[in-house]
């Protein structure tokens, strides 16, 4: 069976984005899906899939493991826009204990993001 070359599919795969971003609930498509047809298919959902990516900072480790490994260099560079989500939470009035305590969770907090952000442009960087 012949195959189409990678620009055909390029451009099918365009239009399946174009049409999943149209459609919502159960009948949603799933892009990457179609990455199992075959190396050439999987190379160009792949391109497509990493393209914009939106990470919380709960979701690290998994965007970690996806970004590592024989294909990771390729997904690496296929990265346009990258949004990284870190869970703030706001509070009122505290009495002086709460300050103390909530002092003593900011610099955890803090700590936490500045590991996050090392492990993802240490990722980032190869």
């Amino acid at each position: 069976m012949d195959r189409p070359p990678a620009d055909i599919i390029s451009e099918i795969v365009s239009h399946l984005g174009a049409l999943q971003e149209t459609h919502y609930g159960p009948y949603k498509s799933n892009l990457g899906s179609y990455a199992t047809i075959n190396r050439t298919w999987q190379g160009v959902i792949e391109r497509e899939t990493f393209r914009h990516i939106k990470v919380e900072a709960d979701n690290l480790p998994e965007l970690i493991s996806l970004l590592s490994g024989a294909t990771s260099d390729c997904r690496i560079r296929s990265i346009r826009a990258l949004e990284f989500q870190y869970p703030t939470d706001w509070m009122a009035a505290l009495t002086p204990t709460q300050h103390s305590e909530r002092r003593e969770q900011e610099r955890l907090s803090n700590e936490s993001f500045s590991g996050d952000m090392r492990a993802l442009f240490s990722l980032l960087k190869g």
